[in-house]
């Protein structure tokens, strides 16, 4: 599979994103606290063979990702995946997760 991983700017924070294959977006969204490797390897093999292209954006703090921690709230978190989408996207996705 390829794999590849992009430093994205969000804000105050820089979100490593772990890029897959080619095709129509699908955002896979980690556990609060996940890496997002382990939550999704096995269906992610599954859906780049069938031609979509992976977003699994890391958390502040986890894999690549930097930026403050603490008093983030949820759309904080929102703006950091809507900042991975705008860079890596091509205007839609769909957002899997948890």
């Amino acid at each position: 599979m390829n794999r590849r991983v992009a430093l994205i700017k969000a804000g105050a924070a820089v979100i490593g994103t772990i890029i897959e294959s080619d095709g129509p977006i699908i955002v896979m969204l980690p556990l609060l606290g996940g890496d997002g490797y382990e939550d999704f390897d096995e269906v992610a093999v599954r859906l780049a063979a069938a031609s979509y292209r992976l977003l699994r954006p890391q958390l502040r703090s986890i894999g690549g990702s930097i930026g403050p921690v603490e008093n983030v709230s949820l759309n904080d978190l929102a703006t950091d995946i809507a900042a991975v989408i705008a860079a890596k996207g091509q205007g839609k996705a769909m957002v899997l997760g948890h």
